[in-house]
């Protein structure tokens, strides 16, 4: 990967103590997709303002130097705004910064993931219902990356019919099914009208966003592999601790 020659528009999306002064940083870069580098002597002396920018969900301008798995920045300044979250909002933030850093592979651009991220962070500092936000992004980030789902026709290429029940098959194709020859209640079970509601995004109602989650667990569990996700542990140690 070529070092940029103007600054350039990134998010932290994760940092770690490098030595004694330095970081390693995750960028999600707009036009060079993820790129981990080192920020060197940002502990000690009077380094405070640089640490701070060097923090999750943090907008910056920046430069780097180098053309290996990792580079070294050379320039760092303030972005457009700084993303303040809190409580479920900061739950769902760290969620979304580990999806992208399991997901995305390392200096590939996906310049329409960047807008959709920004656009998540704004809208998470002023929100009181984070599902809709979430559901969105995860269909919107399946689509990106070529996982997308057809949620209007089946894997026949028949239309989706509201009254029939459809299940999700391995290859995450839908299949319409007899009553009875599968439980109503399996995880990989959708009725027609709610699959038709997830393809238009109705998130008004709360139906559509339960399936919604199932959806989207269902298909990105294989992509993600047999790890599990820390956001989601730390956001279930929290909740059985209050």
């Amino acid at each position: 990967m070529k070092a940029p020659e103007q600054l350039q528009s990134a998010f932290v999306l994760h940092s770690r103590r490098y030595r004694e002064t330095s970081v390693i940083v995750d960028l999600f870069t707009q036009y060079h997709g993820i790129v981990p580098a080192v920020a060197r002597g940002v502990h000690g002396g009077k380094s405070n303002h640089k640490r701070a920018l060097l923090q999750p969900f943090q907008a910056i301008q920046c430069r780097w130097r180098g053309k290996g798995e990792l580079v070294t920045l050379t320039d760092l300044d303030q972005g457009r705004f700084s993303a303040t979250l809190a409580k479920e909002p900061l739950y769902c933030g760290m969620y979304v910064n580990e999806l992208l850093m399991r997901l995305l592979h390392r200096h590939d651009p996906h310049e329409s993931v960047f807008q959709k991220y920004e656009m998540l962070l704004q809208s998470l500092q002023n929100c009181s219902d984070i599902e809709p936000l979430l559901r969105a992004f995860e269909f919107n980030l399946l689509d990106e990356l070529g996982y997308g789902l057809s949620l209007d026709y089946n894997a026949e290429g028949d239309p989706i019919k509201p009254s029939s029940q459809y299940y999700l098959s391995i290859d995450s194709q839908f299949h319409e099914v007899l009553k009875g020859s599968i439980p109503e209640h399996s995880a990989n079970a959708f009725p027609g009208a709610i699959l038709l509601a997830i393809g238009e995004q109705n998130w008004h109602d709360r139906q559509v966003l339960k399936y919604a989650k199932q959806l989207t667990r269902l298909v990105l569990q294989p992509l993600l592999g047999s790890k599990p996700l820390q956001s989601r542990k730390l956001f279930r140690s929290i909740i059985n601790d209050s």
